[in-house]
């Protein structure tokens, strides 16, 4: 029972909550005391889960379409930046929320305790962007990688009208050669 008591009080402290919250959004803000409003800023990263995953239900077959078509990437490109905005916001929301619920202490120097914390949570922030922009540059890659394949093909991806493509000249000359 004691050891559930120091659990406890160990994710009220404001890193922790960042923590939490970096590995799902409102579990920091619900550890911190304030379940509703975890439950309020889970709802967005549970409603994107749910519908994702009636995407592969419905239509996991045609996902690998899905891969090679611009305006899919770009739809993912969109909704991964939104996210790093509701990721940033839900971790340092955790973070305030946790603070606030902390006792007052005396005023004075901002003690190591303090310093830590807040190098904690940017370290948080800073994985946070880098999971996101490593997502982001995956995804522009694979929109290059798509256009690069289509253009040299003379093939628009899945759901794009087909294009003349005006051909190099080396890609003539190779393709009359075969």
């Amino acid at each position: 029972m004691q050891l559930l008591k120091q659990i406890r009080s160990a994710f009220r402290q404001p890193a922790a909550a960042a923590a939490l919250s970096f590995l799902f959004p409102g579990l920091g803000q619900a550890a911190a005391g304030k379940g509703r409003r975890g439950a309020i800023v889970a709802i967005p990263a549970l409603a994107v889960l749910g519908a994702f995953g009636l995407i592969v239900l419905v239509e996991g077959r045609s996902m690998l379409n899905a891969a090679f078509d611009q305006q899919w990437l770009t739809s993912l490109l969109i909704l991964d930046l939104v996210a790093l905005v509701y990721h940033l916001w839900a971790v340092v929301d955790a973070y305030l929320v946790a603070g606030r619920a902390q006792p007052r202490t005396r005023r004075g120097s901002p003690s190591t305790r303090k310093w830590a914390a807040t190098l904690a949570v940017g370290v948080l922030v800073s994985g946070t962007v880098a999971t996101h922009v490593g997502l982001a540059s995956m995804d522009l890659g694979w929109q290059n990688s798509v256009s690069c394949i289509s253009s040299l093909t003379g093939r628009a991806s899945p759901g794009q009208p087909s294009l003349p493509v005006r051909r190099s000249r080396w890609l003539r000359t190779t393709a009359m050669t075969r």
